[in-house]
């Protein structure tokens, strides 16, 4: 008897401790599908405590996992301003953050919990709690917050780290992005600032030299509220070579490089030339184009095109309109009349998806208002126009890319072919069209 009243009691020990092991929802119980809550933190949201030198800490209405999303413990916390390594460290209800160095007299902080915590359940936490308090000054109520995006890609740049330095003591205040690239400071001191975002990948916690990122200057005044966007770009140190020169027409030249160029920025001080290998009468730059600026010149020729296209079938229409009834039953109809267009040529090579300005349908990410993506070429209308079968070299200088490296340039060689029947000039000259802009819509669809 004694033998099996001691095997049954080991029996409920284990499953005892069996239960108590395993995390769950009380049998018969509602599932918990809530995430954990910050009720209380020290110090409490924005206090003035000047002689502040403990631990920061979050308590939660609920035990919260040891295990967090995207990181370790001590990624949780972002602490700002910026002086030392951060520790966290768990209990069952609560964080506590340590700064290497202590928290600093005479600041305003502003301490980040990441969404990265969650419950015994695995209910994460939605969004970020920030908490803010001084340790010394009064709180100025300011606020800076954009977008820090893609340069090359368009589109937000998620976990970026924005750091604005203040250029009165030096001091550091971290931000960080969030899945759609929005980054926020509040309370930041008033001041001149430099701005940098970069995407620290070695996790170094400092922006490195080959490191995606961008800066600005900031200037922080009484009561702002400051939208601030910041495009970030992978660093660079060689300038933009041509690849390739190819003839879209006789009159309509496409320069490719290895590199995006500077939208932005005028090609006055590109130098293009066309010289013939054989040594006859050569090009001239009559006109140069952007990626972008050439996708919306091409727009504009689209909609002449449209109009003149209008004016002929309405011309047709009120001609039909004012003949006599007798004549129209004993003729046979009068088809409208339109200008004679050279049969449609389709260029392999533009305009390519995804060249220059991000357009419906194909766009490569949201972009701040009035940004432009960069390309990776440059359209040239020349004149008088290319001779067919004829070798050109074309030479190429002054060209600065993304990075505002500059000496981008190169040398090719072209050769135009004709189609079999060349009807770019008659046909249109007799339409009354311009003949170089009929030119370029030859590869439209």
């Amino acid at each position: 008897m004694r033998s099996a009243w001691g095997a049954a009691a080991g029996a409920l020990l284990v499953a005892a401790v069996s239960a108590c092991a395993r995390q769950g929802a009380p049998p018969g119980g509602e599932e918990d599908h809530r995430p954990p809550v910050v009720i209380s933190t020290v110090p409490e949201p924005f206090a003035v405590v000047p002689a502040f030198d403990g631990k920061i800490v979050f308590r939660f209405d609920e035990r919260t996992s040891e295990r967090v999303s995207g990181g370790s413990m001590d990624d949780v916390v972002l602490v700002s301003p910026r002086s030392g390594a951060v520790k966290v460290h768990h209990g069952r209800r609560s964080l506590e953050v340590e700064v290497e160095g202590g928290i600093i007299p005479g600041q305003v902080y502003r301490v980040t919990l990441l969404p990265m915590v969650s419950d015994m359940f695995g209910n994460a936490m939605r969004d970020a709690f920030e908490l803010v308090f001084s340790t010394g000054p009064e709180l100025e109520p300011t606020a800076v917050a954009g977008q820090i995006w893609d340069r090359v890609q368009g589109g937000g740049v998620r976990d970026a780290i924005v750091v604005a330095s203040s250029a009165t003591d030096s001091v550091d205040y971290v931000a960080r992005t969030d899945g759609e690239g929005i980054y926020a400071f509040r309370y930041l001191p008033l001041g001149v600032y430099r701005m940098v975002a970069y995407l620290d990948r070695n996790r170094n916690d400092s922006v490195d030299a080959m490191e995606v990122q961008g800066e600005r200057a900031l200037l922080v005044e009484a009561s702002d509220t400051l939208l601030i966007d910041l495009a970030v770009l992978q660093p660079d140190t060689t300038s933009a070579r041509l690849v390739a020169a190819e003839a879209l027409d006789s009159a309509t030249v496409e320069l490719r490089f290895d590199d995006h160029l500077d939208p932005d920025r005028s090609l006055g001080g590109v130098a293009i030339r066309f010289t013939r290998e054989d040594g006859g009468s050569t090009s001239g730059v009559v006109r140069t184009f952007h990626d972008h600026e050439y996708d919306a010149y091409l727009d504009a020729v689209r909609d002449s095109l449209a109009r003149v296209d209008s004016i002929a079938r309405a011309a047709a229409a009120l001609a039909a309109d004012t003949m006599d009834v007798d004549s129209l039953e004993a003729a046979p109809p009068v088809a409208p009349t339109r200008p004679r267009l050279p049969p449609r040529q389709v260029s392999p090579l533009s305009p390519r998806p995804g060249a220059g300005l991000a357009r419906p349908g194909q766009q490569r990410g949201n972009l701040p208002a009035g940004a432009v993506l960069p390309g990776q070429r440059i359209v040239v209308h020349v004149g008088p126009p290319l001779e067919s079968g004829v070798a050109y070299v074309v030479s190429v200088e002054g060209v600065m890319n993304i990075n505002q490296l500059p000496n981008g340039g190169g040398l090719d060689t072209l050769i135009w072919e004709a189609p079999v029947r060349d009807t770019v000039v008659a046909d249109t000259a007799a339409a009354g069209l311009d003949t170089a802009a009929v030119r370029d819509t030859l590869k439209l669809p």
